[in-house]
C-alpha cells in the first residue's frame, strides 16, 4: 500500500471593513502553500487536542466522547485523513460497546474520505462478522487484503470465519499463509497502525525495524518518509523518498511526495521536476497535475494552473476530491472570472459541505456579481463553520 501527500495553497485574510477590501487582501495573500497533511491545528480545544485524548483514552465511552468532539472541531485545514481516522476510531469504540449500527455508520462515513484504507475495511468486517453478516464481512476482508496483501490479521480473521462456516480448506489455507508472513510484514503493518493513529514516533520505529530485515522495500521508505513529514523532519523525509525512488524508479507516489516537500520548502524547480516525472510515469495520475497546478497558482500563472486542474479533474472523475475544485475556484477568482469561480466553489461544497473556505470565497464572488443576498448568506455560513472568519 502506498500513499501520497496532498499540497495546499492558501492563506486567509483578517477581517476587513467590506467584502471588497477582503477580496483585495485575499488576492495578495494567495501566494503561500504548505502540506495539507502536515498542517494541524495545535493547542487545547482544537481537533488535535480531542483526537489525542481519544487515542489515549482506555474507556470506549470516553473514546466516543473525545472523537465526537474532534469531529465537531474538525476544519478543512486539518486534512481529510484526520477526519477519516476520527471516524474509524469512533466506529471501533462503538464496536467495543456492541453498538454496531453506529459503528457501521462511522465506517461508512469514513469511506467518503478514503476508499482504499485496508484498516477501515478490516474493522467493518469485524462488525459484520459479529452481527452475522458473513457475506459482507468476507467482502470487506477481501478488499482489505487487496489494498494490503501483507495484512496478517485480515487473513486470520477470514480463516476464523471460514472455520465457523464449515469451509475448512479455505480456513486452513488462510491460516497457513498468515504464518508465512515475515517479521518484516508484521513490523510494517504495526507501523501503518501507529501511522493511522498519528503516533508517528512509533510508526517510524516499526518502519525502521522492517527495513533492518529488508532494506530494499521502497513502500516502507515511502511510509517512513511520510511519518518524518509529520514530525517536521523534512530532510529525513526527502532522504527516504529518494531511497524509495532509487529502489523503484517508477514509484510515482514517492515522486509526488518528495515534490510536495520540495514545494513546501520553496524549491520550485526540484518540485516541478518531480511532479513532471510522476506524470511521465503515469499520465493518468491526477495528483501530479494537481500539484503542478498549485505551483502555477503560486507563480501567478493562473491560466496554466487552470489547465493542470482541468487535466487532474479529467483523471479523477471516479473519485473527485473537493480540494481540486476549491483550488481551481481560487484560480478563477484571481482571474476575476467570478461565474466560473462560483461553479467550482459550489462543486467543492457539494463534495464537502463543511468547507468553510469555499463558502467564504463563493460569498465574495457573489458580492462581485451583485448577488448580495447570496453573498451575505455564504459569508454568514462560513463564519458559522469557522468562527475565526469573524475576527
Amino acid at each position: 500500500m502506498s500513499r501520497q501527500l496532498k499540497m495546499k495553497n492558501e492563506k486567509f485574510p483578517p477581517k476587513a471593513d467590506s467584502p471588497i477590501q477582503v477580496a483585495k487582501k485575499i488576492t495578495k495573500l494567495l501566494t503561500t502553500y504548505y502540506l495539507l497533511l502536515a498542517v494541524f491545528l495545535s493547542g487545547c480545544g482544537g481537533f488535535e487536542y480531542y483526537f489525542n485524548r481519544g487515542v489515549n483514552a482506555k474507556d470506549p465511552q470516553k473514546k466516543i466522547k473525545y472523537f465526537s468532539a474532534a469531529i465537531k472541531k474538525w476544519q478543512n485545514s486539518d486534512g481529510e485523513t484526520d477526519k477519516l481516522n476520527a471516524y474509524i476510531n469512533r466506529g471501533s469504540a462503538y464496536g467495543m460497546l456492541n453498538i454496531y449500527d453506529f459503528a457501521i455508520s462511522d465506517f461508512n462515513e469514513a469511506l467518503k474520505y478514503n476508499l482504499q484504507d485496508p484498516v477501515l475495511y478490516y474493522n467493518r468486517a469485524i462488525i459484520y462478522r459479529n452481527t452475522g453478516k458473513i457475506k459482507q464481512a468476507l467482502a470487506d476482508i477481501d478488499t482489505a487484503i487487496k489494498f494490503n496483501p501483507s495484512f496478517k490479521e485480515a487473513y486470520i480473521l477470514r480463516s476464523d470465519i471460514y472455520q465457523k462456516t464449515g469451509n475448512k480448506k479455505k480456513s486452513e489455507n488462510d491460516r497457513k499463509y498468515a504464518e508465512t508472513l515475515t517479521a518484516i510484514d508484521v513490523c510494517y503493518n504495526q507501523g501503518l497502525k501507529f501511522f493511522d493513529t498519528r503516533n508517528y514516533g512509533k510508526a517510524i520505529k516499526f518502519f525502521t525495524d522492517a527495513l533492518k530485515s529488508n532494506p530494499k522495500k521502497p513502500e516502507i521508505y515511502n511510509m517512513r518518509g511520510l511519518a518524518y513529514i509529520y514530525i517536521g523532519k523534512t530532510k529525513q523525509a526527502i532522504n527516504d523518498f529518494s531511497k524509495a525512488i532509487i529502489l523503484d524508479p517508477a514509484f510515482t507516489d514517492a515522486y509526488n511526495n518528495r515534490g510536495t516537500v520540495y514545494a513546501s520548502n520553496k524549491m520550485v524547480k526540484e518540485a516541478t521536476a518531480d511532479f513532471k516525472k510522476a506524470i511521465q510515469l503515469k499520465k493518468t495520475d491526477p495528483q501530479a497535475y494537481y500539484n503542478i497546478g498549485l505551483l502555477s497558482n503560486n507563480n501567478g500563472d493562473f491560466d496554466s494552473a487552470i489547465s493542470y486542474f482541468d487535466t487532474a479533474e479529467n483523471f479523477s472523475q471516479k473519485s473527485p476530491y473537493p480540494e481540486l475544485y476549491y483550488q481551481r475556484g481560487l484560480s478563477y477568482f484571481n482571474k476575476k472570472n467570478y461565474k466560473k469561480a462560483v461553479g467550482d466553489f459550489s462543486k467543492a461544497i457539494n463534495l464537502m459541505p463543511d468547507n468553510a473556505n469555499a463558502y467564504r470565497f463563493r460569498g465574495l464572488c457573489w458580492e462581485k456579481l451583485g448577488a448580495m443576498k447570496k453573498s451575505n448568506a455564504d459569508l454568514i455560513y462560513a463564519v458559522k463553520l469557522n468562527p475565526k472568519f469573524s475576527k
